[in-house]
C-alpha cells in the first residue's frame, strides 16, 4: 500500500460518509463492485483513473476536491443548499422566482406522495 494510495481511500470515505451513502450504495452508483469500493478506502487497492472518476461523479465532487488533503468534506444538507444559493443567485430576479414555485410544487408533490 501507498501513502497516496491510503490518502485517496481515507478521502473517498469522508466524502461517502459525509453524504451518508453506503458502500453499496456508492457502488451502485459508480457501476462498480461494493467490494471494490472497500478494498479502495481501506487503501488495499489502487484505483485506474476510469474508477477514481466513476467515484467523484458519483460522490459529486470534483478531482481538485478528492485530492485535497488539507480540507474536511461538508455534511450533505450544508453542500447541497451552497449549491443551490450559488446556482440561484446567477439568475435573473425572475428566474429566481421560476426556480422558487418549481421548488414549492416539487415539494408540495412530495408531501401528498
Amino acid at each position: 500500500m501507498s501513502e497516496i494510495t491510503v490518502m485517496v481511500g481515507s478521502k473517498i470515505k469522508e466524502y461517502r460518509v459525509s453524504k451518508k451513502l453506503s458502500q453499496e450504495e456508492l457502488a451502485h452508483m459508480a457501476n462498480m463492485h461494493p467490494s471494490h469500493i472497500g478494498a479502495i478506502e481501506r487503501g488495499e487497492k489502487s484505483s485506474t483513473i476510469d474508477s477514481i472518476h466513476k467515484i467523484v461523479n458519483a460522490l459529486d465532487i470534483s478531482f481538485q476536491e478528492l485530492f485535497d488533503f488539507e480540507s474536511k468534506p461538508e455534511i450533505a444538507e450544508d453542500i447541497y443548499s451552497k449549491k443551490l444559493y450559488s446556482y440561484i443567485n446567477t439568475l435573473t430576479p425572475k428566474d429566481q422566482k421560476g426556480v422558487y414555485k418549481a421548488i414549492k410544487m416539487l415539494m408540495k408533490w412530495k408531501e401528498n406522495e
